[in-house]
């Protein structure tokens, strides 16, 4: 089976080798966004694990329950503690922490916290905002290393 999701932010965020989500986070969503799979396409669930972002209503809310589910969004969005506590976890180095971290924060800040957007566009949005960031190869060449 394909090594798949991650976050996206990471997503999400956290790119490993081959370009998707470790097992882990693939688990998590599995068990907890079942709803939002189905409404799913083939083509658009692929497009997903490869970090594209959502070009469907249903990709984007696929999208945000996996956000909500590790902790970077609450209650529609961005959870600033959650996304640190999320980023310690899966980040065992601490200045890969700190970049994602920096990187987090920029958007936040150059997104008003993202309140202008609603439902499920949040997190296709800060997922957009955070691999667009130059600082974001670093988090990638780190993941790379880890495989």
């Amino acid at each position: 089976m394909k090594n798949i999701f991650f976050i996206s932010a990471i997503i999400l965020c956290f790119h490993s080798s081959n370009g998707r989500f470790p097992q882990a986070i693939k688990d998590l969503h599995e068990k907890n966004c079942a709803k939002e799979i189905n409404n799913l396409t083939q083509e658009e669930r692929e497009k997903i694990d490869d970090f594209n972002k959502p070009e469907t209503e249903a990709g984007k809310c696929f999208l945000t329950c996996v956000f909500n589910q590790i902790g970077v969004m609450k209650d529609g969005k961005i959870d600033p503690d959650g996304m640190k506590a999320t980023f310690e976890k899966f980040l065992k180095d601490k200045t890969i922490q700190d970049v994602m971290n920096s990187i987090a924060s920029d958007c936040m800040k150059k997104e008003n916290n993202f309140e202008e957007f609603g439902g499920c566009d949040v997190a296709p949005k800060f997922q957009e905002c955070l691999l667009a960031n130059s600082e974001f190869e670093k988090v990638k060449i780190y993941l790379n290393a880890q495989d």
